[in-house]
């Protein structure tokens, strides 16, 4: 009788082997199913946000941009000393004016108090000794201002340069922003100017020069001009926004101080009524949506880059689990981001009235809709929206519009009360009486469509104020309000 044969084995290090691949397809497979799983949530959360959203949202007003009037051309800046070299690309002329930069930078950094405005007008007291300069107890505040103005005379003849360039010649730079690295030396430049001719403006309306005050106004707007020329989509520069903060406060200043004569305080008006902050914020995120398109449709040529920003953690273990999320980035991911990114984008103006430019307050079910709809890609926070965070203010470009477009309005009601004031002796006791200085009406709040809201103070006086986004009037409160208060002038 023959012996049973054994049954053959495998050696027990290909048995292992074969568990192991086993277990391995295993893992690959569960692991490709939960990445689908979330990669289908991630699209549907995708289509809720872009899709039944966009449907509710009010469409964007089309604001048309403000063209400045023309100014005569002569000399090209690119011929001036200091500022020439710097728009030509020439390297040394640079390092050696970003010297002067610094210079004028520190003069103007200070330490900032609410001391240093007085019924707001600047104090320049305050400034002095904030700059390091002992102020006696009898320096008076036309004494200070024109000590400030001794202080900013070695910045007097790079003043001369500017004004004569931007008052003759269109402005020149040496490339376009996207192949020229160092053309932000153009911003922080025409910025530090701009920040110097509004102070040394404000310290010659203190020191009673109302004439040279006016030229450093003059200064500002044919600055802007020229910026808004150089770059007709400012953006990313944000030149043109803080020439316009700048022009803005010296204005401000010569009407709280009452130094501007009725036919100055006319034009600043009409500056202020051109100015449109809705449409410079749709020129923004026009923009900005250019910008995020682009990135996007390339975004393995900045996946370099990204990568950096995007392992900024001090856990090792997220930078980890970051850079495995990164390589296993798809093309749906890359879009479905693009698409939430152009979206919120769109919604950051959405609100405003297409017809009016007013805000729309959204209602308590629109509300409850958009918190519904941010709780979803919240979930895919730390996988699948990993290019393009959510959360945060999402109100706060509103805001901006509703508050500087309020600022503007108000300068100009002020102005004509101003005007009215010196007409009749006294501020009107109602808003309506100057409505007539007004040939297309008097400026109605953008946040509720309705008239500003005014009132007389008991220093003879007046207060002016806006709602903001809420709508709801705190009587002039300037922490809640748009507001602008204005008391009597000394000695008028």
């Amino acid at each position: 009788m023959n012996k049973p044969v054994p049954p053959k084995r495998f050696p027990g290090w290909l048995r292992g082997l074969g568990w192991l691949a086993f277990s391995l397809l295993g893992l690959v497979t569960i692991l490709v199913v939960a990445r689908w799983l979330v990669m289908d949530s991630g699209h549907q959360a995708t289509k809720r946000i872009v899709g039944s959203q966009r449907k509710k949202a009010v469409p964007q007003p089309q604001v048309a941009a403000v063209v400045p009037a023309a100014t005569p051309r002569g000399m090209p800046l690119a011929s001036v000393p200091h500022f020439g070299g710097v728009l030509v690309g020439d390297n040394e002329a640079w390092k050696e004016f970003s010297k002067k930069l610094d210079e004028i930078t520190a003069f103007l950094r200070y330490k900032r108090t609410h001391r240093e405005k007085v019924d707001g007008v600047w104090s320049f007291r305050a400034v002095l000794q904030n700059i390091g300069i002992e102020v006696p107890e009898t320096m008076t505040e036309a004494e200070a201002a024109g000590e400030y103005l001794k202080q900013a005379d070695r910045f007097s003849g790079l003043l001369a340069q500017w004004r004569e360039a931007v008052a003759k010649g269109p402005l020149e730079k040496a490339a376009d922003d996207k192949s020229d690295p160092n053309i932000w030396r153009f911003s922080w430049m025409a910025s530090t100017v701009a920040g110097l001719l509004a102070m040394t403006g404000e310290a010659h309306l203190q020191a009673g020069d109302t004439a040279n005050a006016w030229t450093d106004c003059q200064t500002l707007k044919n600055s802007d001009e020229r910026v808004k020329e150089l770059f007709p989509l400012d953006s990313y520069y944000g030149c043109s926004e803080r020439m316009n903060y700048q022009l803005f406060r010296l204005a401000k200043s010569g009407v709280q101080s009452g130094a501007w004569t009725d036919e100055q305080l006319a034009e600043l008006s009409s500056e202020a009524a051109r100015a449109s902050v809705l449409a410079s914020a749709q020129r923004d995120a026009e923009q900005r949506k250019e910008s995020i398109t682009d990135y996007y449709m390339n975004f393995h040529e900045h996946e370099e880059q990204f990568g950096k920003d995007f392992l900024k953690t001090p856990s090792q273990f997220d930078q980890f689990v970051n850079q495995v999320k990164l390589k296993l980035i798809t093309e749906q991911q890359i879009r479905d981001n693009m698409e939430v990114a152009l979206f919120e984008k769109d919604q950051e103006l959405s609100r405003f009235d297409p017809e009016t430019g007013f805000y729309v307050r959204p209602t308590e079910e629109e509300l409850a809709d958009a918190r519904g709809a941010k709780e979803t890609p919240r979930m895919f926070d730390s996988f699948y929206f990993m290019i393009k965070g959510h959360g945060g203010d999402d109100q706060w470009t509103a805001r901006h519009v509703i508050g500087q477009q309020s600022e503007y309005d108000q300068f100009r009601l002020a102005a004509a009360l101003e005007i009215y004031q010196r007409q009749t002796g006294e501020y009107p006791d109602r808003l309506d009486a100057i409505s007539g200085k007004f040939p297309n009406g008097a400026p109605l709040d953008i946040a509720t469509g309705q008239p500003y809201l005014y009132q007389r103070n008991a220093d003879g006086g007046y207060t002016l104020w806006g709602t903001g986004i809420d709508g709801k009037s705190e009587g002039g409160n300037e922490k809640t309000d748009v507001t602008w208060t204005h008391r009597p002038v000394k000695g008028k």
